[in-house]
């Protein structure tokens, strides 16, 4: 883990371990909320889910394992 400390910032760069199987239902649940958003006529060639009505990304349960592992990593 790296620390980097920018007053008043601090950064810190992590790897966290998830499995592949894991991993893709992660992104094909962010791509389906893309497509979504596609459909529904809005057709940015950007998508960010904090402007799209997706802000609170750890609200759904598949993110659940990866918001523990997250919050685990900020902890130590």
């Amino acid at each position: 883990m790296e620390v980097f400390n920018i007053f008043p910032l601090t950064i810190v760069k992590d790897k966290i371990i998830i499995d592949e199987n894991d991993r893709k239902i992660l992104v094909d649940e962010i791509k389906k909320m893309k497509l979504e958003e596609n459909n529904a006529g809005h057709t940015n060639y950007a998508w960010t889910g904090d402007t799209k009505g997706y802000e609170f990304l750890f609200s759904n349960s598949i993110f659940n394992d990866l918001s523990l592992k997250i919050s685990k990593s900020i902890k130590n």
